[in-house]
C-alpha cells in the first residue's frame, strides 16, 4: 500500500530491545498463571468485510457504497469485553479521515493466489489484490475457507514506519499509523498465540519483486514483523517489541520462513496490554521507508487474564 513509502519523522521516546519469537506449537495451554477468557476468530460477526473485490475499495473514503468500512468491534469473554479495530485517522496523506492510506486493520475472506482469467502480469501480488491471504490449503480464488482451520474470515493489518518514530507513549509518534487493535474500556489482557499468514501481495513481492520492491529471495533479503504492546495508561510494555522473521534469505540463516499457510506466533512476552500494534522492517528500504509491502493476515487471537483477578 502507498503508506509503506512515507517518511517517519518523530523521535523515539524510549528504546527497548526486541524479544525474539518463533512460530511453534509450544505452550498450547497458555501462559503460566493465566486463564483463557476468549479467542477472537472473526467468524459470525457483523463487522463489514473488505470488498467488493480483493482490492477493498470500501476501505477508502471515496467509496460511495453502503458497505463502507471504518471500524469494528468484536465481543469475547461471554460478551463482557470486546476488541476494537479499524482504519487509522492519523497519517501523512489523509489526516482526520479513516482510510487504509493511513494504515489499519480490517476483515477479509479473499484468497486469490494467481491471476484470474481477466488479469495479467503481477496483478495477484499487487495492491489490487491486497485483501487476499496466501493460504495454499484453501481453494485458490474460492474466497471461502482461507482462514485458519478452514474458517472463512480473517483480519489483515497494514502499515509501517521507521522504528525510531515509534513512541513509548501511544499517540506521541508514528505508532498511530500502524495496524492493530485495542481492548475496550481500558481493559488489559495478555495475548497468547495468534495465527498469522502472508498475504498474496507480500508473498508474491518477496518471491518476485515489483516496480517498487526487490525480490527478497533472489537478493538474500529479510523481512520481519514486530508487535508492540501498550498498557491502559498508554505506555509501552516492558516486553515490547516481540519480533518474528517472516523470511530471511541471508547466507547461513536457519530462520523458518513463513511461506504459504497459517502458523502460530506467541505474544505472551508483551505482558498485560490494552493495545497491540504491528510494524514491519526489512532489508529492502530506502529514503521513503520500507519498500516491501507491510501487510500480514491474522486469525484466532487467544486472550488470557491472571487467575488472581
Amino acid at each position: 500500500m502507498y503508506n509503506n513509502f512515507k517518511i517517519c519523522a518523530f523521535a523515539l521516546c524510549a528504546i527497548s530491545l526486541p524479544l525474539l519469537s518463533s512460530c511453534s506449537d509450544d505452550d498450547n495451554d497458555g501462559p503460566k498463571g493465566m486463564a483463557k477468557v476468549g479467542e477472537i476468530t472473526f467468524e459470525n460477526t457483523d463487522v463489514i468485510l473488505a470488498g467488493p473485490d480483493s482490492y477493498g475499495a470500501n476501505l477508502y473514503s471515496d467509496y460511495t457504497g453502503d458497505d463502507r468500512f471504518t471500524s469494528g468491534s468484536i465481543a469475547f469473554n461471554k460478551g463482557a469485553n470486546a476488541i476494537t479495530f479499524g482504519l487509522n485517522t492519523q497519517g501523512d496523506f489523509y489526516p482526520g479521515i479513516a482510510t487504509l492510506y493511513n494504515g489499519g486493520m480490517f476483515l477479509s475472506q479473499f484468497n486469490l493466489r494467481s491471476n484470474p482469467a481477466d488479469k495479467t502480469g503481477d496483478w495477484w501480488y499487487s495492491f489490487n489484490n491486497q485483501c487476499s491471504v496466501y493460504n495454499v490449503e484453501s481453494v485458490d480464488g474460492a474466497n471461502r475457507g482461507a482462514g485458519d482451520d478452514n474458517s472463512n474470515t480473517f483480519a489483515v493489518i497494514n502499515g509501517s514506519c521507521d522504528a525510531s518514530s515509534i513512541s513509548s507513549v501511544y499517540g506521541s509518534g508514528k505508532e498511530v499509523s500502524l495496524g492493530g487493535f485495542h481492548f475496550d474500556n481500558n481493559a488489559e489482557f495478555t495475548i497468547g498465540e495468534i495465527e498469522i499468514c502472508n498475504t498474496s501481495y507480500v508473498y508474491g513481492v518477496i518471491q518476485n519483486g515489483n516496480g517498487f520492491a526487490q525480490p527478497l529471495k533472489a537478493n538474500n533479503g529479510w523481512f520481519k514483523v514486530l508487535a508492540y504492546g501498550y498498557d491502559a495508561t498508554g505506555h509501552m510494555t516492558a516486553g515490547s517489541p516481540v519480533e518474528l522473521y517472516l523470511c530471511d534469505y541471508r547466507a547461513g540463516s536457519k530462520t523458518k520462513n513463513l511461506d504459504n499457510d497459517w502458523e502460530d506466533w506467541n505474544l505472551k512476552a508483551l505482558g498485560n496490554v490494552n493495545r497491540v500494534v504491528f510494524n514491519f522492517e526489512g532489508s529492502d528500504a530506502g529514503e521513503y521507508g520500507l519498500n516491501t509491502p507491510g501487510y500480514l493476515a491474522l486469525d484466532n487471537i487467544e486472550i488470557y487474564t491472571s487467575v488472581n483477578k
